[in-house]
């Protein structure tokens, strides 16, 4: 079940895995959404970022995306992890065939060659998170959530998460330190990024 502790959701590795494993990798939208959903989770991008992502930004080769949005300007380091990896490669073959001449700029496209919208990415992430059955409701921001979580987990510190997550200040970094009880004790943790 999705954990509420606090201001902010977050989903453990288990549910996220259950939703991940909900995305049929047989089809082109099981691909596509699978490398959304861990691009979003491995570099903490808000579902805007990731909808507005244009494939001109997204440098695979030097591990960066370049995030160009109205308050969160900046570079993003996208971990060479071989999940995500994987993943990546799976929907850039679907990308191809879906758009062989390279004419839509987003990196995340419909069959037609059409944008992703937000909307889209809310309804078919909610839908895969009851179908691993987890009865709340699952959101893009749950994972960005995760992602800050998981850092905090594995020891980084306020200032390291809040640059990750490309926040102003540590206002609302501050609350993902409230979420986990015993503070330390909890930090020890498996690779995240593998």
């Amino acid at each position: 079940m999705a954990h509420r502790r606090g201001p902010v959701d977050y989903l453990e590795p288990s549910e996220w895995n259950a939703v991940f494993a909900a995305c049929d990798l047989r089809t082109p939208l099981g691909k596509r959404d699978l490398a959304l959903y861990l691009l979003m989770l491995r570099t903490g991008m808000h579902v805007r970022e990731a909808v507005g992502l244009r494939t001109a930004d997204f440098d695979r080769r030097a591990g960066r995306l370049g995030i160009r949005f109205e308050g969160s300007a900046g570079d993003v380091f996208v971990p060479d992890a071989p999940r995500l990896r994987d993943a990546l490669d799976r929907w850039e073959d679907v990308r191809r065939w879906w758009d062989p001449e390279g004419s839509s700029p987003f990196y995340f496209i419909t069959a037609q060659r059409s944008p992703l919208r937000d909307a889209d990415v809310r309804r078919a992430l909610a839908r895969r998170a009851r179908r691993a059955g987890i009865a709340r409701r699952v959101t893009p921001e749950m994972l960005r959530h995760s992602f800050a979580v998981e850092l905090l987990r594995d020891g980084y510190t306020p200032h390291e998460i809040r640059d990750a997550l490309r926040q102003p200040d540590l206002a609302a970094t501050r609350a993902y330190l409230r979420l986990l009880s015993g503070g330390k004790q909890r930090l020890a943790r498996t690779a995240f990024f593998l």
